[in-house]
């Protein structure tokens, strides 16, 4: 059935819904969701595995965007069409002023460190909620969270702070020194064990030139604790790769890839 490509033309499209904004608690500016349904959600009883970015803004199209969207819902919809996992998707707006608290886990910057209270928004209100009222599939290893700059460094933090609730990550670019570099020792300590990594940085991130470099160490950290690269852990460095949105976009297939392996 999916031995040829599928023509854009002829592709069936998942459907995106904007939803919010929501109350939060001890956090600013109420953010908005955008929701993506896959094709056949209305037509069919099948759960979906889950999976939440960060920077909602830049996850769908264009408008909204700072440098162009990632374009996630056409990825998923050509997934769809070639029969692999499609995720009900959930993209996080936080393109505010306050986005350096929300998605960071430490102060930093002179900004207040609110990640722990975006986190637990997230598992303890956010989760439950879709898992109430949308199809997911049961258990932590169907929940993947993901990011870029701040947001895959909030996106790791989370995988490793809540195993009971996110069981895969993709984190790009992630500002993993900031505030000094707590996280790496952070991880270090950490007594998590299982789940799925995905992991990648650029080698011309401009000012943020230490990214590779940390990320790599990140990932030769995590082979260390017991993950397998190629297995269950992905370390993608990219030459070419900017800290921007265009980079990001042009790795997203494979981090979806990867990510979503069964």
């Amino acid at each position: 059935m999916f031995a040829q490509a599928c023509e854009e033309s002829t592709r069936a499209k998942g459907r995106l819904v904007r939803i919010g904004p929501f109350e939060w608690t001890g956090l600013p500016e109420p953010p908005t969701l955008t929701v993506y349904l896959p094709a056949d959600y209305d037509a069919s009883q099948r759960r979906h595995p889950l999976a939440i970015f960060f920077d909602g803004q830049n996850m769908f199209d264009d408008e909204g965007s700072y440098r162009g969207g990632w374009q996630l819902h056409r990825q998923l919809d050509w997934r769809a069409c070639r029969g692999l996992p499609v995720p009900i998707a959930v993209a996080i707006h936080t393109a505010g002023w306050s986005r350096g608290s929300i998605l960071s886990p430490w102060p930093h910057d002179g900004q207040a460190g609110l990640g722990d209270r975006t986190l637990d928004w997230l598992t303890r209100w956010l989760i439950p909620t879709l898992r109430k009222e949308l199809r997911v599939e049961p258990g932590p290893e169907s929940v993947l969270l993901g990011g870029s700059s701040l947001g895959g460094l909030l996106s790791l933090y989370g995988f490793f702070r809540h195993p009971d609730h996110i069981g895969r990550v993709i984190a790009m670019s992630p500002s993993i020194a900031m505030a000094g570099g707590p996280f790496a020792a952070w991880v270090r300590e950490s007594s998590r064990s299982g789940g799925t990594i995905y992991l990648e940085a650029g080698g011309r991130e401009c000012e943020c030139t230490s990214i590779l470099r940390d990320t790599r160490e990140l990932a030769e950290l995590l082979t260390h604790k017991g993950w397998r690269m190629g297995d269950d852990l992905l370390f993608l460095p990219d030459p070419d790769g900017a800290h921007d949105e265009r980079s990001w976009k042009r790795r997203l297939p494979g981090a979806l890839q990867f990510a979503l392996r069964r």
